[in-house]
C-alpha cells in the first residue's frame, strides 16, 4: 500500500544543494527544480532447513540502467546511479558477499528559462539456487526508501514534478513490493512526498529450485520554466509538449 506524506523540514535550500554538488547553476530569484531519489536494499537475514554456501546458492547481475535527459535553453538536468555490489558477481552466501544488496538512483532538474527532464531506470537480478533435494526457506530483510521534491518560483508559466517508484518482485509475483510517490508544483508551490518501509518476506524453495527476485528502481524529474511575460519565441520551445508527455508517463 502506498504512504504518502508531506515533509515539512524540506526547503528550497535542500534541494538547492543536491544540485548544487552536481555543478548545477546557482538558485536564483525565479525558477523550477525537481529532484527524485529511490532506494532499496535487500539483505539476506535467515535460511532455514538450509545451510549457507552448502545447499544454496545465489547470483547477482543487473542491467546498465537506462538514462535520459532532455534540455532546452538554460535548462539543467542530471540522472545518476548505483548499485552495490557494483559489478556482476556469482558467488556462495558463505563468503559474506550477499549480505546485501542495495539499488538506488536519482533524477534531478532546473530551470532559469526552458525545460529540464531527466529519467533513470535500473533493474538488479537475484537468483536463488536450491542445491539440495529438500524444500528450505529464505528470509530476506528489506528496506525501502522514496523521495520526490519539487519547487517553483513564482512568475510566469512555471511546473516542477517528480517521481520515485521502486519494484522488488519474484517470478512467482508471490512477492511483490511495489511503491511509488509523486510531486508536483505549480507557481509558487514547494511540495515534497516520502515513503520508507522495512521488513522482511519468505521466498519457499522446492528441492532443486531456482527463483529469481528482480529489483527494478526509477527516478524520473521535470521542470518547465518561462518568465512572464512569456515571449511566443520561448513558448515555441515546446514545453507544452513536454508536460503532455511528462503527463502520458504517469
Amino acid at each position: 500500500m502506498q504512504t504518502r506524506y508531506l515533509k515539512p523540514g524540506l526547503t528550497l535550500g535542500g534541494l538547492a544543494l543536491g544540485l548544487a554538488s552536481l555543478a548545477f547553476a546557482p538558485l536564483v530569484s525565479a525558477g523550477a527544480e525537481a529532484i527524485a531519489t529511490s532506494k532499496v536494499v535487500l539483505s539476506v537475514d535467515q535460511v532455514i532447513d538450509g545451510a549457507l554456501g552448502t545447499d544454496l546458492t545465489l547470483t547477482y547481475d543487473y542491467d546498465p540502467a537506462d538514462a535520459t535527459v532532455d534540455l532546452s535553453s538554460s535548462g539543467n538536468a542530471y540522472a545518476n546511479a548505483a548499485q552495490d555490489p557494483g559489478s556482476a558477481v556469482s558467488d556462495t552466501l558463505g563468503v559474506g558477499i550477499y549480505e546485501s544488496q542495495q539499488s538506488f538512483s536519482e533524477a534531478g532538474a532546473y530551470a532559469r528559462v526552458g525545460s529540464g527532464f531527466a529519467s533513470l531506470a535500473g533493474e538488479g537480478y537475484l537468483t536463488l539456487r536450491n542445491l539440495s533435494a529438500a524444500a528450505m526457506q529464505v528470509v530476506f530483510g528489506y528496506e525501502i526508501d522514496l523521495s520526490a521534491e519539487t519547487s517553483v518560483t513564482p512568475t510566469g508559466f512555471s511546473d516542477a514534478y517528480a517521481r520515485a517508484m521502486v519494484w522488488v518482485f519474484d517470478d512467482t509475483f508471490a512477492v511483490d513490493l511495489t511503491n511509488l510517490v509523486e510531486a508536483d508544483s505549480a507557481n509558487g508551490a514547494l511540495d515534497s512526498a516520502a515513503y520508507t518501509d522495512s521488513g522482511t518476506f519468505t521466498v519457499a524453495l522446492v528441492g532443486n529450485e531456482t527463483r529469481v527476485i528482480r529489483v527494478q528502481t526509477q527516478s524520473q524529474a521535470q521542470v518547465e520554466f518561462v518568465p512572464e511575460p512569456a515571449p511566443l519565441a520561448l513558448l515555441a520551445l515546446g514545453l507544452v509538449g513536454l508536460r503532455i508527455r511528462r503527463r502520458g508517463m504517469r
